[in-house]
């Protein structure tokens, strides 16, 4: 049966503007009529410029009155900010009420998710589903290394309730810890069901790549570290750079720095030490959005992905993209990454902070061969269920 979904967005950065247009894919695949509001400034935004289908309306909605109106709830802090986008979900969705609704899908559901805990569905009679990353209460429980946080049983307590909110025909998580942590431990908690990030593999044609190639500076000589994704010192950039100081010019490799970067990573490589390493060859920073034909490359030709992460604590699509593409890791230790890279063996765990480990770490995936195929063949067998055919299956799932 043909539903009318609604699906609202306020943010299209980093890896937002992607899941936004697989999940509108996957609706559409099913031949589901799909309405995406998004705030007007994000309507030609690069990320969902492909989107064109008979089925698909794409339309505008204003934040900036509303958030004025609500500005002084922000004081209240997380609480208060939650509360401002609960009211303006139903805003959005009032105003479309000459429009017939079936069902709302939240691609990013953790906007509002205390508020909908607390004041039920922001939607009506209108059921509902969509995806949470946010939730980090069971991390101690499932022995992530993580610092201890605040108000754990009250943020364990508040998402039990919004899965026992009427209306919610599914909570859609990326954390496969989550996953186990609510299957192992919870009853009657059915209505959370894991969703495997999707990722695929885009074959290049040969020639094509070659182009590529040569447009983004890569040749066969030197091994890559690849650090993709948007750019922000939490990533554990400087620590990496840092690190490259350790070794001599004969070693052949370097860092490839691809994505958009923030005011402070663009400053940070302004440093004349850390330009020096572009002047040498030894560093390549792409600092603009990459294409979906480029990430193919950058992965394709990558010795090892870096997720140095610092103080991120929630899983990584790039995580899930590297063992897709067979190239090991070198990851934090903290959260989920540690967890899975640990739990999967697909590379080493290091402090972030710390550059004699991350240089130890580049320099045994380097020189032990047995250690790289190893945590190599690891990643090939990992993540099997992370396909598209399976997440376009479980989102639209998620809306009967």
């Amino acid at each position: 049966m043909r539903n009318t979904v609604l699906v609202i967005e306020f943010s299209l950065s980093g890896h937002r503007g992607e899941y936004v247009k697989w999940i509108v894919h996957a609706l559409l695949h099913k031949e589901h009529k799909v309405i995406l509001m998004l705030p007007e400034s994000l309507l030609l935004h690069e990320s969902i410029a492909s989107l064109d289908h008979s089925l698909l309306e794409v339309k505008s909605f204003d934040i900036g009155t509303a958030s004025l109106k609500h500005r002084s709830i922000t004081r209240l802090g997380l609480f208060g900010v939650d509360y401002l986008y609960y009211s303006n979900f139903k805003r959005i969705y009032k105003s479309i009420k000459c429009t017939h609704v079936d069902h709302v899908f939240v691609p990013f559901l953790d906007y509002m998710l205390y508020s909908i805990s607390i004041f039920g569905s922001p939607f009506g009679e209108c059921g509902f589903s969509g995806i949470s990353m946010r939730p980090d209460f069971h991390y101690a429980k499932m022995k992530l290394r993580v610092p201890r946080g605040k108000g754990l049983w009250l943020k364990e307590f508040m998402f039990d309730r919004l899965l026992s909110v009427k209306k919610l025909t599914s909570l859609l998580t990326l954390d496969q810890a989550l996953y186990i942590y609510y299957k192992t431990n919870k009853q009657g908690s059915n209505r959370l069901k894991f969703l495997p990030e999707p990722v695929t593999l885009l074959e290049q044609d040969k020639s094509i790549e070659v182009v590529i190639k040569n447009k983004l500076g890569i040749n066969d000589s030197i091994r890559n570290i690849l650090v993709y994704g948007s750019l922000t010192l939490r990533k554990g950039v400087k620590g990496l750079l840092d690190a490259l100081s350790v070794f001599s010019d004969e070693e052949k490799f370097r860092v490839i720095l691809a994505g958009k970067a923030n005011s402070e990573v663009s400053e940070l490589i302004e440093d004349p030490s850390y330009l020096k390493l572009i002047e040498d060859g030894k560093l390549i920073f792409l600092n603009r959005y990459i294409s979906s034909e480029e990430e193919s490359v950058l992965f394709s030709n990558a010795y090892i992905c870096w997720l140095g992460y610092i103080g991120h604590y929630r899983a990584s699509g790039v995580l899930i993209q590297s063992a897709k593409y067979g190239v090991p890791l070198i990851a934090t230790t903290e959260g989920v990454i540690g967890w899975q890279v640990e739990k999967y063996s697909i590379g080493i765990t290091v402090d972030s902070k710390m550059v004699d480990e991350i240089s130890s770490a580049i320099y045994r995936l380097f020189n032990d061969v047995k250690l790289y195929q190893n945590c190599k063949a690891s990643c090939k067998t990992s993540f099997i269920e992370n396909t598209f055919e399976n997440a376009y299956l479980i989102v639209n799932e998620s809306i009967s």
